[in-house]
């Protein structure tokens, strides 16, 4: 393999996922196409997954993760290439289980490729959103990574609907992960009680852990809305604008 080309909606989408949070990794799947020759993979479309592990330092791709983007990959007409996560305030350089990640994925095609960002991290003052591309080979006993040239693909379409889909999805994906830590946290470790048995624990919790979960749950969640809805709806208001002032300006071009 010579080159991963991510297109640039693609890219915004992806460290736009990654910048918002900078205590847990985020994780996405990649879509796209690989030359007959197989040297060169162009991502062509993202899909955001929900953390299963909230460890800061831990990100897997599961079952029904890939089984996820098996399907969304056959709706785009495109196929699964690639994952890619994010390594808040640490070194874009992937750990070993992201190396021991990257090879399970390898041994179901041999074009799969992984992408790493790196953001949250200060050089001199400046912060830098860092991006590598890379494989899993085998030395000796180990794993070792083989990086890849990766480079941002021009675009002249702007943003994608599929990548603003997934932009959208941020906070709601954030909000459904603090409601299901919740419901967890409530009903002893298992995310599949039943509504009466949860109520059940609630009533036999000692109100100051109860008041805990509560706090804690209310907490995150203002947090997501705060952090992350506030600013999207901002963003989409000023683009609004943004377009309304273009639409002006061409019917006066028009007029004269």
């Amino acid at each position: 393999m010579s080159q991963v080309v991510v297109a640039a909606d693609v890219y915004l989408a992806l460290s736009t996922y990654a910048l918002a949070t900078e205590k847990e990794e985020t994780l996405a799947m990649l879509m796209g196409t690989t030359s007959g020759d197989g040297q060169v993979v162009t991502v062509t479309h993202c899909l955001f997954c929900q953390r299963k592990d909230k460890r800061k330092d831990r990100v897997e791709i599961s079952s029904e993760q890939l089984s996820e983007a098996i399907s969304y990959a056959e709706a785009t007409e495109t196929a699964v290439i690639g994952w890619a996560h994010s390594h808040p305030h640490i070194t874009v350089l992937p750990s070993h289980v992201d190396l021991r990640c990257q090879r399970d994925q390898q041994m179901l095609s041999e074009s799969f490729i992984g992408l790493i960002l790196s953001v949250f991290n200060d050089f001199n003052g400046v912060q830098k959103c860092q991006l590598i591309a890379f494989r899993s080979v085998a030395d000796g006993g180990d794993l070792v990574r083989q990086e890849v040239p990766v480079f941002i693909g021009r675009s002249d379409k702007g943003i994608t609907p599929e990548s603003l889909q997934q932009l959208y999805r941020i906070p709601a994906i954030f909000l459904q992960e603090e409601n299901e830590f919740f419901n967890k946290a409530i009903s002893g470790g298992s995310s599949n009680s039943s509504k009466k048995e949860k109520q059940e624990k609630l009533k036999g919790m000692q109100s100051l852990e109860t008041s805990h979960y509560s706090g804690v749950y209310l907490r995150n969640m203002t947090s997501v809305l705060d952090k992350l809805c506030v600013p999207l709806v901002e963003a989409v208001e000023a683009r609004h604008a943004r377009n309304l002032a273009e639409i002006v300006l061409l019917k006066e071009t028009l007029r004269s």
